[in-house]
């Protein structure tokens, strides 16, 4: 879809006079198309484009990962748990990290969302399995991403993008959070430099952890050393009223550069924009490196004391339409209330 064609499709989403300047407010409108004018996907079903995606001219749907659709009932038809499956997407591990625990990954109907998600379980007995014994820090996790690590390579990545999920934590009712019960839980975009262990841009589409808490605070997760926003720390003042990582919450996240003068990332909780500092500058200088997907449950600490269960409904990719050749750069700087910010 041509960026000509946003303003027919996107009704709810006001433009200023100026071209490309938009008087976007930063609790962005849900847009609602009809069923007719959801656009396909590359991979998966057709979606509805985020208005948070098209404002930025990222119409394009590159994946729609949808966890309750019967193809994700066999984990061997979607995800490598091992490096002998190079042909499906997902791939067992993180960012330069091949993860030693079990696959403990499986679709079940969640009675919460009263449909099938995919659960990414970790599990107590895995406290240690791989931090102790081979020194990586990551290795506590279930889960996987869009990069092999047996092969080096990409098996899907974007340039510029906003990515969109639904999840939860699975958990009681918010009493008490117990103490290092474990984390991060996340769905992330990582951008390699050169190779997945070289560092590399970490944005937290969302990161919900349940580390420590005192009684009745389960609204975010503690600190992270990496990434750009996400229900946690200082950017958390926007958070929906009653928001608690047990409950289902759609996040948000929009990269947009210009490929030459910086980065800029946007969060929303729920459709609206975190931080009260609204958008951020990303504080890297690598304009050309493209990022994969990735999604997980762990104990990076490896003294979780409850098994976890991250359930997701869907993951949602978009872009450009030409994402696989280009890095969907902006060429326009646009501004608007509460802070939005991002290259158009």
């Amino acid at each position: 879809m041509s960026r000509a064609t946003i303003l027919t499709l996107v009704t709810t989403i006001l433009w200023s006079s100026q071209a490309h300047a938009a008087t976007t407010q930063g609790n962005l409108p849900i847009v609602v198309l009809a069923s007719s004018q959801q656009v396909t996907c590359d991979i998966g079903p057709p979606a509805t484009v985020p208005a948070e995606a098209a404002a930025a001219g990222f119409t394009h749907c590159v994946a729609n990962f949808d966890f309750s659709r019967p193809e994700y009932a066999t984990l061997s038809d979607w995800f490598d748990c091992d490096g002998s499956n190079p042909n499906v997407l997902w791939h067992s591990g993180s960012a330069g990290v091949p993860f030693v625990n079990p696959c403990n990954i499986h679709q079940k109907l969640d009675a919460v969302a009263n449909q099938n998600v995919m659960n990414f379980e970790w599990l107590t007995k895995y406290d240690d399995n791989g931090y102790n014994q081979a020194g990586i820090y990551q290795a506590n996790q279930v889960g996987g991403q869009t990069f092999n690590n047996w092969t080096g390579s990409s098996t899907l990545t974007v340039g510029n993008y906003y990515v969109e999920t639904v999840n939860r934590v699975e958990g009681p009712v918010c009493v008490r959070c117990p103490p290092s019960s474990g984390g991060p839980n996340d769905v992330y975009m990582w951008g390699y430099y050169g190779t997945p262990d070289g560092g590399g841009l970490e944005v937290d589409v969302n990161e919900s952890n349940t580390i420590g808490f005192a009684a009745g605070n389960c609204s975010g997760c503690a600190n992270s050393d990496y990434g750009y926003w996400t229900s946690w720390g200082p950017n958390q003042s926007r958070l929906p009223s009653g928001y608690s990582v047990f409950d289902y919450h759609t996040y948000g996240a929009l990269l947009t550069s210009d490929g030459a003068t910086n980065k800029y990332v946007c969060m929303w909780v729920d459709h609206t924009l975190q931080n009260d500092s609204g958008c951020q500058i990303a504080g890297y200088d690598y304009f050309d490196n493209r990022s994969s997907l990735l999604a997980s449950a762990g104990s990076n600490a490896g003294t979780a004391t409850r098994n976890i269960a991250f359930d997701v409904q869907y993951i949602s990719v978009w872009s450009c339409d030409a994402y696989q050749a280009s890095m969907c750069n902006g060429t326009t700087l646009v501004t608007g209330d509460n802070g939005l910010t991002y290259w158009y």
